[in-house]
């Protein structure tokens, strides 16, 4: 018994030595970027830096960046294991930023990479960065979490489920958008406020003033001459409502004397076909609450909830042909108005021979049926 017991417990250690220096083998990536530079691919890694505990631990870079080019993208990936004596472990992979390089070029190779390797997650985000180098966004450091990449995907999840402007595009639906008929892809992008060095410099973290900090800017489409297209407000309000990605929005409005705020509880929106009319009706009903209220006129509870619900739901159509009209003007059909028809009325338009984006959408009209229920906040003074 006691041999089987000591045979027992050798293992048990063997197995905790070997997964120990297993982990230390590790490169594990949580982010990488991707772009594109006179026709050689370049791929930037963000590694998880593992640290010895010692005197010098939390005061270095929670992480590394490892950088490497190739004619293709599966080249340049191959070159890391000429720079890292790590074995890359993706499954932890929390985003993937594709440079405005790579969005308007052919993605039929990056489609393939991303989809090709089984040790990476469905579920990780794409986002892109109009306006730094996705390294730069890599080799920041935040404030608010250990491993940045968490942080970053945090940013824009929560703008999702919080605020109604943005939405998380997993690789999943980045890939649907991208191979489906009558759906153009929209991306989250990314901005870095501050200076690159700034951002770099763990010292800064000390600051209660971070000088340097990540944040998402808005959506953007790439249209028929491959021109990035920003959405503002207004449109990636449009589209989120119109495709229900609506958790949690809060609409502020103009009124004599100040503005009010209403934030919405519930929302769902449906498309329904009157093709023989070239139609398609916005059908939205919605629920929100009345959150603040700042108008000179006197807050009488039906009446002016009434006026308000009223003036929403005009805000809400508003938002619907600013986004719609985007979309018609860029012959890009990113809302999904296209595949929805092509699901429920495939008889519609031929999308295997013809143009949508060129041919279909231009023809479509659209009538708005939009209705919003308001109730009052029960902390809400009605002297306000």
């Amino acid at each position: 018994m006691k041999k089987i017991l000591l045979i027992l417990s050798l293992l048990l250690l063997t197995g905790c030595s070997s997964n120990y220096r297993e982990l230390n083998e590790l490169g594990i990536i949580t982010a990488f970027g991707i772009k594109k530079v006179d026709n050689e691919y370049e791929l930037d890694l963000q590694l998880v830096n593992i640290m010895e505990a010692g005197k010098n631990g939390v005061e270095e870079s929670p992480i590394t960046i490892i950088s490497s080019k190739g004619k293709t993208i599966f080249d340049a990936a191959r070159s890391l294991n000429l720079k890292s004596s790590k074995i890359f472990f993706l499954a932890d992979v929390k985003y993937v930023i594709l440079d405005k390089s790579i969005l308007t070029d052919d993605l039929n190779e990056i489609i393939d990479f991303l989809s090709r390797d089984t040790r990476l997650s469905m579920n990780f985000i794409i986002v892109t960065c109009t306006e730094n180098d996705p390294i730069d966004i890599l080799s920041s450091l935040s404030e608010f979490e250990i491993n940045p990449a968490t942080n970053l995907y945090n940013i824009v999840s929560l703008s999702e489920s919080r605020y109604g402007l943005s939405y998380s595009l997993t690789m999943k639906k980045f890939l649907s958008d991208y191979l489906e008929n009558g759906k153009d892809i929209l991306i989250p992008n990314i901005v870095l406020n501050g200076s690159t060095k700034d951002s770099q410099n763990i010292d800064n973290l000390e600051n209660s003033n971070t000088p340097s900090y990540i944040e998402l800017k808005n959506l953007v489409f790439i249209n028929d001459k491959k021109e990035i297209i920003q959405l503002t407000d207004d449109e990636m309000f449009g589209y989120n409502f119109i495709n229900n990605n609506i958790k949690n929005a809060t609409i502020t409005t103009e009124c004599e004397g100040g503005y009010y705020t209403v934030e919405t509880l519930t929302s769902k929106t449906k498309l329904k076909d009157k093709l023989k009319e070239d139609k398609i009706i916005i059908s939205s009903d919605i629920e929100a609450e009345l959150v603040y209220y700042g108008c000179n006129e006197q807050f009488d509870n039906k009446k002016t909830l009434d006026k308000i619900s009223n003036k929403v739901e005009d805000t809400i159509e508003n938002y619907y042909k600013k986004v719609i009209n985007k979309s018609k003007e860029n012959n890009t059909d990113f809302i999904g108005l296209g595949n929805h028809i092509y699901k429920s009325n495939p008889k519609y338009f031929n999308f295997d021979k013809n143009n949508w984006n060129k041919e279909g959408l231009n023809k479509l009209n659209f009538d708005y049926k939009v209705e919003v229920n308001i109730y009052k906040q029960g902390n809400l003074k009605e002297e306000v």
